[in-house]
């Protein structure tokens, strides 16, 4: 039975001859023959092997014979049989490669899934198989969208396990398989299959490798097609992302571009973070970089590393991987495997990654690694830095060991050597290497300060120094930072080495010594001996300064500079203040410049300490003398400016013996000295300079140099005003006749000074003021013998010196004025005569008459100070006067008392009491306040014990003076008058201060003073200057003041309203002794706050008040308040709060806009749960003050309300956050959204939208009313100017400026805000939102919202799609609401968007809805297009546009569909456009983008749909009454004949003939010529099928249909016909037909005429030309085509049409060309059986002369191609001869062998082998009929 199935089969295959027959019997027979081997039984093995090979090679023989792969699948499936199996395999490897459309690969894969995993034992089919699915893979993918992908594979993938894991091994292998040539795959292939080591592929194994390159040759699958199929389908997210994040790596680092963009593309769209931070991901990507060609492996397993850009992609990728560099011990394999790699030459960049891998790999490593693999590490990176090339490696590496060493402490801060060779690396690095080196040994200066050993320290020492001086700037510098582990000890000479650099000339080198020695001043434990430092530095500059060297510029390096002196010294100065006070910060001063407003009697109080405390220890060592030496050689080096240097010098030289000075020494330092005193103008410098310079003088130098410079100064040209200096400083030194002749200078300089004013005047004035300053003191008994001889010339000094501070003369200088003022203060000594003195204080009274330079008066008040205490005055200690020679003990106490009381006292209080005259009260004022705070100083405590009873007894009266101050009219007094209060209060003792209170509450508030009668209602500042009350009232008098503090129940607070002003400039930075109330509250103790509770709400408010006099003085309240609590504004913030509320809609404007800056600040950092309640109620009020009258008022409100929002949204996000939701967000949608005022909408619209963004989860229950207000705001924040243009804007305009509306929309805040929204919606809450979507869709005016609507709704969909999964009735009325209010709109992009809105939700929509919309708002449309003309394109272009977006979001639900859809579409892309007419070339291009979307190509929709567009085709031709329309439907008719003409069976091929040709009845109407291409292309396809379907009587009905077209008066639908009929009478072989056609073709071209009108344009002319040169040539197509069914005279009339074109000469050469081709139709494709032999001798003549015309110069290039190809016809065509004997042949033979034209190309080679074999050709056969 089994044996006679065979034959059966093998009969029926033997008499199969056509191809579809035998299609057809393979596909329903080839798996049952394939059953036959399931068999022992060997005979029929035997015939079923005959009959497979058989079927072999018919199906080889014949190509594209379907299989059927599905059933082979099946077959495969858990089959044994390898007979089976391999013929399986065999039949599928045939067919693979054909399988080219997405859909039937779709249908394959489960079957070849489960062959795949039927046969895993099996590599060797598996393999196989897996390499099947690539093909089918590359199918879908290469033309399925991502979007469209096939669920069902997908699931079938993640469904097995194995599966899975199969098809990613294989792909991995299959990305491996390298780029290469054949020729060089051969040659592998050769060399693995002989045994050779050959390195396998990277990632894969040689033995695949083998199978790869079998697979690729056997199914003719392209190496770049597998891998394009593999990394597209990966990028289809098939596979979950960490699985093949490796596969993509591999795919972008594979050489070709096409693939590399692929899976760049492709690794974007993954989270790459999270694929790097996947264990097994990077386990991967190691084993990936790594392979493992382990000897341990077998050859067959080993797996080639990764290529170089794999390596560099997959570093690229690790570095960004925190789990790599802690994956030990992989990663270091990696790290290591491109840097210590032998015999090889590694990459730089590959190095680089390596290394910094590497450094992430040392960094990141766990603490339990790096001990152990520190060591490895460091010994392979000194083994690196010493091979690699790569400087860029290098400094990695550096860097690298600096972490090493920070981690590994013990491998570096004890290997000295190490240490030695990185310093001499960073030497000789080249400078991108340097800084890294260098890095590294900084980085290491921690570890080697705790870890190394002493003596180890020491060797570092020695290192340092040694690179101390290299000339690498980066080698010292780092040299100078290693200073920071040695400076541990206290060794001077670390220290000279710092200050020895900081002389270098480079900035960054010398602040890292000038840092490193005051790091070294941090400790006084460490410090070194202060007197050894001075002798080893000494030492060390004689020493340096003393070595001579014969090179000059070695000598040079050799000197020291003039920065190592001064910081010698001042290291010197600095330690000494540091040994003196424990203070680092005021040591390290003088490690910088000198300042010129520094304070010099405060910086070198320790120094004085200092030099009289070791005065002996310092003798011993000569120390005085080196001091001096070091620091004058710094001056004298180029710190001439110095005045700190000099003052100490000063001082020192107290202590030197100058007789120990060489000579010359003395000499160049007296140069020095008197060069700079006589040079410099600051007055501070001539008298320091001269006072050293006159103290270096022997007393006879002195007397001598005194009298030149006295003789200099009264009768030298111009002298300087340091003569004066060195005449004053001479004169303290000698006697008393020098001392008389000095004054009798000054007094004579001063008259004439005062007569005509010089230059000297403010130098003599100076020099002057220090004379009567000191000399009373240097020489004491001198003057005391002086005073009755000089008592006369005293007073005139007192009258001249009384003149010049009251002068107006502009060339007397303030100095000038300051230093009289100081002049007469100073003559007023305890042994002067009283008339001198008192005279003196009336000369320094009346200057306080003076107006125009009031802060003279500072300097007067101090000037009283030193007249009231004379000789003992503080001021008159010396600052040069180390050994304390000044005597603070009063030796004449009672003139002391005299002064103050009787004078001072009395005369200046009644004076700033009672005096008319402002200047002078105000005066009176200053010098009181002066003289309060200069007793009070530390200076004066034994002035004070002098005087305090007589203190004592004027403290109420001075109290009372200054409460009288208060009064005047003027800032300064007030300001100067509250702080003399403080003092005040400062001076009194315990039981004082509480009388002081006392009668200050009493004076302040019952208006009783002692001299001035003072109301209680009197102003005492100006109108609210202060403020007001809580009750609105103005704090201006005193009463309100005293009331104020009664209220708190705290009358001493009076004091701190007194002290409000100040903050005055003059005050402060002059005298540096202001009190505030700072000053009082200390003196009131620590309870002082818990008193003032009631006043904090208050006093907080006041310190925002506008004024900014009230607000500074306020703040100086409360600083004194609260600078010793902390909390203070926490403990009362909602009291505060209660306060500040009820005053920002105060009457006044200035309470209001205070109110506002204070709750700004309040609410910003002191918001309490206490205060939510009253939020509400604070933005109704500051939405109210938001629109106040006065725009600063509005400004503080609208500060505010930024701050009001902050708090909000920080305070919503804590506990309790929703009652204060539920409390703002009502106010802000009904107050402040809706409110008139723009300003409150602008701000309410960003707080909701802040909150939206910030507080989501708050906010849940309000989101509906939020989302409508933001869609509101949208349309009302969009400018106005925008609806203007609008209206004004054409209907173009209009889209375009509608579309930039929309896209601004999209990317708004307030839709931002939304979309912070949409995360917070669920199925629940989408039911509250959706009826807001609708009415703003529907109602809303704004366009902007409604597109912003959409918006919301697409994100919706994306983001929470199940909010429409599972509310489908939601779903349907959005939907519906969409179309009615968007599809139909009259705005274009209105309709756009909703359009997109509704594909994005349509999927998720019924069945029923989704119907209607597609039925309704597509297909309707898209019929009526075709029914009418009546349609606007624009609204068609939106059906366009809502197709396109539903077929991309929706797809699945269109899919049903498109068989109604496609044809109209495909109908609109026919439709033809002038080239003019743009605006339909952009309909077309956006419709043929629609098409692309749908159905990808023409081709697949016409094989996919051609019975839906066959129907709406011909019913469009039949019905439509649009003849456009019907041009479309022709061309649609046409092309898809043209496609599907072999899925068309023979019946109804005819039967669509025949219903075409029936529409030839009518007009010729425009495109109706359209309707012969698809019956020419059944014609051409099936008209020999048709010859034999139809009957004669059928063929000739439908011959007379056309015939009747081609005697229609349109010339071109005539020719078009003709072509037809030519065609028709051809394929059906109708002869008779055929002639008819020749004689009325011939007839056609006898009868041309050229005839033309007379009226007839150029441009008519041309246009008929063109016109009836084209029907000539369309005639010669109809023409070929009817005379290959001819023969005899008929074929012979046929020919001499074209004969008799090529051969006349007015014959257009395109007419010529087109019957070339037409004749070279004919001469190939004649039915022999008709025409039989042929002698085209005379025809080869004719075309050959064509090939000669003007000796073949004008003939084109296209032309003689189309004779090349006719002459090749001639030679090629069946039964054509020519007659090799004939002359003119040999003639043109020749002829034609010398026209280079003729010979070129292929076919002109032809040609001359033809030619030249002429002998060969054959004979004229006798019954060959001769043409022409």
């Amino acid at each position: 039975m089994t044996a006679q199935k065979l034959d059966n089969y093998f009969f029926r295959l033997a008499s199969i001859e056509e191809k579809d027959r035998l299609e057809k019997f393979v596909l329903d027979n080839l798996v049952e023959i394939l059953k036959f081997f399931d068999t022992p039984d060997s005979t029929i093995i035997k015939s079923a092997t005959e009959l497979i090979t058989h079927l072999k090679k018919r199906i080889s023989y014949e190509g594209n014979i379907k299989l059927p792969i599905i059933k082979l699948f099946e077959l495969l499936k858990d089959q044994k049989n390898p007979y089976i199996i391999n013929l399986s395999l065999f039949f599928v490897r045939t067919t693979i490669k054909n399988i080219n459309e997405p859909s039937e690969a779709i249908q394959i894969f489960p079957y070849l899934f489960d062959a795949i995993l039927s046969h895993t034992s099996n590599r060797k089919y598996c393999d196989e198989l897996l390499f099947f699915s690539i093909k089918l893979f590359h199918t879908i993918s290469t033309q399925v969208k991502r979007t469209e992908y096939p669920k069902t594979i997908k699931n079938l993938i993640e469904e097995n396990t194995i599966l899975k894991n199969e098809l990613l091994t294989f792909f991995q292998h299959c990305l491996a398989f390298p780029n290469e040539s054949e020729e060089t795959g051969n040659r592998r292939i050769k060399l693995i299959e002989g045994g050779e080591q050959v390195y396998p592929p990277s990632g894969s194994t040689n033995s695949m490798y083998l199978k790869l390159a079998y697979f690729i040759k056997n199914t003719g699958v392209v190496n770049l097609d597998v891998k394009i199929g593999i990394i597209k389908t990966l990028s289809y997210h098939v596979f979950e992302e960490k699985e093949i994040f490796h596969l993509l790596i591999m795919g972008k680092a594979y050489q070709s571009d096409v693939v590399s963009n692929i899976a760049d593309l492709a690794l974007k769209t993954l989270d790459t973070k999270d694929c790097l931070e996947d264990k097994g991901c990077i386990s991967k990507l190691f084993l990936l970089y790594l392979g493992d060609m382990n000897p341990k492996t077998s050859i067959e397993k080993r797996i080639g590393g990764g290529t170089y850009e794999m390596k560099v992609i997959i570093l690229t990728n690790l570095l960004r991987s925190t789990l790599a560099s802690i994956n030990f011990p992989t990663n270091v394999s990696v790290a290591f495997e491109s840097l210590f790699k032998e015999n090889s030459e590694i990459p730089q960049k590959l190095q680089f990654l390596s290394i910094q891998f590497l450094k992430n790999i040392i960094d990141n490593a766990p603490d339990a690694f790096i001990p152990n693999f520190g060591k490895i590490f460091l010994i392979k990176l000194k083994k690196l830095i010493t091979d690699c090339y790569f400087s860029n490696v290098v400094a990695i590496a550096y860097q690298c060991m600096g972490t090493i060493g920070k981690r590994v402490p013990n491998l570096v801060a004890n290997d000295i050597p190490f240490i030695q060779d990185t310093f001499d690396a960073l030497s000789t690095a080249p400078s991108d290497v340097e800084s890294a080196i260098s890095d590294c040994l900084l980085s290491w200066l921690e570890v080697i300060r705790d870890h190394s050993t002493d003596v180890n320290i020491n060797l570092i020492e020695a290192i340092v120094g040694e690179y101390l001086t290299h000339k690498n700037p980066i080698c010292v510098l780092t040299s100078i930072k290693f200073f920071k582990v040695l400076l541990k000890f206290p060794k001077v000479n670390l220290r000279w080495e710092l200050i020895k650099a900081y002389g270098s000339d480079r900035l960054e080198i010398k602040l890292e010594c000038q840092r490193l020695l005051a790091m070294s001043l941090d400790n006084i434990n460490v410090i070194p001996d202060i007197i050894e430092s001075i002798e080893f530095f000494y030492d060390k500059i004689e020493n340096t300064e003393t070595i001579k060297t014969t090179n000059e510029k070695e000598h040079l390096k050799k000197q020291i500079s003039s920065e190592t002196y001064l910081m010698t010294i001042n290291y010197i100065l600095a330690l000494i203040v540091l040994s003196e006070n424990n203070d680092s910060n005021q040591s390290t001063l003088f490690l910088k410049n000198s300042e010129p407003d520094e304070k010099l009697e405060l910086i070198v109080t320790p120094i004085k300490k200092f030099l009289k405390k070791n005065q002996h220890k310092l003798n011993d060592k000569d120390c005085f003398t080196k001091l001096w030496k070091i620091g004058f050689q710094a001056i004298n080096k180029g710190n001439l400016n110095d005045l700190r240097l000099f003052t100490i010098l000063g001082m020192i030289l107290k202590y030197v013996d100058i007789n120990n000075f060489d000579k010359k020494y003395i000499e160049s330092c007296q140069t020095l000295l008197k060069n700079n005193a006589l040079m410099t103008n600051k007055h501070s410098f001539n008298n320091t300079c001269s006072y050293i310079y006159t103290y270096l003088l022997s007393i006879d130098e002195k007397k001598k140099v005194y009298k030149s410079t006295l003789d200099e100064l009264k009768n030298g040209n111009s002298p300087s005003g340091g003569h004066n200096w060195i005449l004053i400083n001479l004169t303290f030194s000698l006697g008393k006749d020098e001392y008389c002749k000095t004054l009798n200078y000054f007094i004579e300089i001063l008259r004439l000074c005062l007569k005509s004013p010089s230059i000297q005047l403010e130098s003599c004035f100076c020099a002057l003021s220090d004379l009567f300053r000191f000399y009373p003191l240097v020489q004491k008994n001198l003057f005391a013998e002086s005073i009755k001889e000089n008592e006369e010339l005293y007073a005139e000094f007192v009258k001249v010196l009384a003149l010049i501070p009251i002068s107006m003369k502009d060339t007397i200088t303030y100095v000038s004025k300051a230093a009289a003022v100081s002049c007469l203060g100073y003559l007023s000594t305890l042994n002067m005569p009283i008339k001198i003195v008192d005279d003196s204080f009336n000369a320094l009274k009346e200057v306080g008459k003076v107006a125009a330079q009031p802060e003279l008066q500072f300097t007067v008040g101090d000037s009283l100070f030193d007249w009231i205490f004379g000789d003992v005055a503080p001021s008159r200690s010396n600052i040069f006067d180390c050994k304390d020679t000044f005597n603070d003990i009063n030796p004449n106490i009672e003139e002391t008392k005299r002064r103050l009381v009787k004078r001072f006292f009395n005369e200046i209080i009644i004076l700033a009491g009672s005096d008319k005259n402002r200047h002078m009260r105000g005066s009176s004022y200053i010098w009181l306040v002066i003289f309060s705070q200069l007793i009070t100083d530390d200076n004066s405590k034994n002035r004070q014990v002098d005087i305090k009873n007589e203190l004592n007894k004027y403290l109420s009266v001075i109290q009372q003076t200054f409460i009288n101050g208060l009064s005047e009219n003027n800032d300064l007094i007030q300001d100067i008058c509250s702080k003399g209060l403080g003092h005040i209060f400062g001076i009194a003792e315990k039981e004082q201060k509480d009388k002081l209170l006392s009668e200050l509450t009493e004076s302040l508030a019952s208006g009783k003073t002692l001299t001035i009668k003072i109301e209680d209602d009197e102003p005492i500042f100006e109108n609210n200057a202060l403020g007001q009350t809580p009750d609105g009232g103005n704090l201006t008098t005193y009463k309100e003041i005293c009331s104020l503090a009664a209220d708190m129940n705290q009358p001493d607070l009076v004091y701190k309203f007194m002290t409000l002003a100040s903050h005055n400039a003059l005050w402060n930075s002059r005298k540096g002794a202001a009190f505030g109330v700072s000053a009082i509250l200390d003196q009131l103790g620590d309870n002082t706050l818990n008193a003032l509770s009631g006043l904090i709400p208050k006093l907080y408010r006041y310190t925002y008040d506008p004024d900014p006099k009230v607000q500074l003085s306020m703040k100086s309240i409360w600083r004194a308040l609260t600078s010793n609590q902390q909390g203070v504004i926490d403990k009362y913030a909602y009291n505060i709060l209660k306060e500040i509320i009820p005053t920002l809609t105060d009457k006044e404007w200035r309470m209001r806009e205070a109110s506002c800056f204070a709750l700004g600040d309040l609410l910003s950092s002191h918001c309490t749960p206490e205060m939510y309640d009253e939020f509400g109620d604070i933005l109704y009020t500051l939405l109210r003050v938001q629109d106040d009258i006065k725009e600063s008022v509005r400004v503080s409100a609208e500060r505010c309300l930024k701050q009001y929002k902050r708090a909000i949204i920080k305070a919503s996000t804590k506990k309790g956050g929703e009652k204060i939701i539920s409390k703002v967000l009502p106010v802000l949608i009904d107050k402040g959204m809706q409110s008139n005022v723009k300003a409150n909408r602008g701000f309410s619209l960003s707080m909701v939208m802040e909150m939206a963004k910030e507080i989501k989860e708050k906010i849940i229950p309000y989101l509906p009313i939020v989302m409508s207000c933001l869609l509101d705001a949208m349309s009302e924040t969009e400018p106005s100017v925008i609806n203007y243009i609008a209206t004004r804007s054409n209907a173009d305009e209009l889209e375009i400026l509608d579309n930039v509306r929309a896209s601004t929309a999209r990317t708004s805040p307030m839709m931002s805000a939304l979309h912070d929204c949409i995360p917070m919606i669920d199925e629940t809450i989408i039911i509250n939102v959706y009826p807001l979507l609708i009415d703003r869709m529907k109602n809303s005016i704004g366009f902007v919202t409604r597109s912003a609507v959409c918006n919301v709704i697409i994100n919706l969909s994306i983001r929470r799609a199940i909010c429409f999964t599972k509310n489908t009735n939601v779903t349907d009325k959005l939907i519906n609401s969409l179309a009615i209010s968007g599809l139909n709109d009259r705005n274009p992009t209105i309709r756009n968007e909703f359009g997109q809105a509704i594909s994005y939700i349509l999927k998720y929509s019924s069945n029923s809805q989704c119907l209607k919309i597609i039925n309704s708002y597509i297909i309707t449309p898209l019929k009526r297009h075709g029914e009418t003309e009546d349609h606007d394109e624009n609204k068609l272009k939106s059906v366009g546009q809502l197709l396109k977006n539903i077929n991309e979001h929706s797809g699945e639900e269109l899919k049903s569909h498109l068989p109604n859809i496609v044809p109209y579409v495909f109908l609109i892309i026919c439709k033809d456009y002038p080239k003019e007419d743009l605006e339909g070339k952009a309909i077309k291009e956006f419709w043929l983008s629609v098409w692309e979307e749908l159905v990808a190509t023409v081709d697949l929709a016409c094989k996919t749909y051609f019975k839906d567009i066959l129907a709406v085709a011909l019913e469009t031709l039949k019905d439509s009454s649009v003849w456009s329309v019907k041009a479309c439907a022709a061309v649609m008719l046409a092309k898809v004949v043209d496609v599907i003409q072999d899925k068309l069976d023979i019946s109804a091929a005819g039967e669509l003939f025949e219903t075409i040709t029936l529409l030839f009845a009518g007009r010729i109407w425009d495109g109706k010529i359209k309707i012969f291409e698809p019956l020419i292309g059944i014609i051409q396809n099936k008209g020999e099928d048709l010859k034999r379907y139809w009957n004669e009587e059928k063929i000739s009905q439908q011959f007379k249909l056309i015939w009747k077209e081609c005697n229609k008066k349109n010339k071109l639908y005539k020719v078009k016909a003709i072509e037809l009929c030519g065609m028709y009478v051809e394929k059906l072989n109708c002869e008779e037909y055929a002639e008819e056609l020749i004689i009325y073709i011939n007839e056609l071209f006898t009868s041309q005429n050229d005839e033309s009108s007379d009226d007839e344009t150029a441009e008519d002319k041309k246009r008929k030309c063109d016109e009836d040169i084209k029907f000539t040539n369309q005639l010669f197509v109809g023409l070929s085509h009817a005379i290959c069914v001819t023969s005899g005279d008929v074929l012979l009339k046929g020919i001499s049409i074209f004969t008799n074109s090529f051969q006349n000469s007015t014959t257009y050469i395109k007419t010529k060309q087109s019957a070339l081709n037409n004749l070279h139709y004919f001469l190939l494709h004649r039915n022999v059986g008709h025409s039989g032999a042929l002698d085209v001798t005379q025809l080869f003549v004719i075309i050959s002369k064509l090939s000669d015309e003007d000796g073949g110069v004008n003939i084109t290039e296209s032309f003689s191609s189309d004779l090349r190809r006719l002459m090749c016809a001639l030679f090629d065509g069946n039964m054509l001869y020519i007659n090799k004997n004939d002359d003119n042949v040999k003639t043109w033979k020749e002829n034609m062998l010398m026209n280079k034209k003729m010979i070129r190309e292929f076919t002109g080679q032809k040609i001359e082998r033809k030619l030249k074999s002429i002998d060969e050709w054959e004979n004229v056969p006798s019954n060959a009929m001769v043409l022409i």
